[in-house]
């Protein structure tokens, strides 16, 4: 926001929770009104809340054909700007539902979406897991798991330059298409 009478002041999008509560409504009915700016616009922070680790269980067992799929949003680690790590509630779910499924197959996707292209690694034994590191395609990404105590911890160490051109290449890819 910058000072209406000089222009000084910081070129960073005021937050809607800053305005005081007998503004917000014109406030709120002002930047509304160019919509086309904002869509324009995003700082890398929005940019990368939108990326998610899918990792899917496949059963080695022939009686059961039920894959499960968890999804959980990478979460980004204080002072680094491309080390991420799944959110608790991925654990949860691993605890409680993969302990009933038995031995089987994982598989990890990086998913964002901007990115039309695949970004799955090779399926892995769900017992290999402790301890274990591979990279994902287009070495966006080196994955490395931790097993402590049944709860699966999964940190990613993305290539946000593979990353960011994969999803300019998606952007343009649909501009040429319309």
């Amino acid at each position: 926001m910058t000072c209406p009478l000089c222009r000084s002041g910081t070129q960073t999008k005021m937050s809607l929770a800053c305005v005081p509560e007998n503004i917000k409504r014109v406030f709120v009915k002002h930047i509304s009104s160019n919509v086309n700016a904002d869509l324009l616009e995003f700082t890398p922070e929005t940019f990368l809340a939108d990326l998610r680790l899918r990792v899917d269980f496949i059963p080695f067992s022939a009686d059961v054909r039920e894959i499960v799929t968890l999804t959980s949003p990478c979460i980004a680690e204080a002072d680094t700007e491309d080390v991420f790590r799944t959110h608790h509630s991925f654990r949860r779910q691993f605890n409680r539902t993969l302990k009933q499924l038995g031995p089987s197959a994982c598989r990890f996707s990086l998913m964002h979406p901007l990115i039309a292209t695949s970004l799955c690694s090779e399926d892995w034994d769900s017992d290999e897991l402790r301890e274990h590191q591979f990279t994902l395609p287009h070495d966006i990404a080196e994955v490395c798991c931790h097993m402590q105590h049944d709860i699966l911890t999964i940190n990613l160490q993305v290539n946000l330059h593979v990353l960011y051109s994969m999803c300019v290449s998606t952007v343009l890819q649909y501009m040429d298409d319309t």
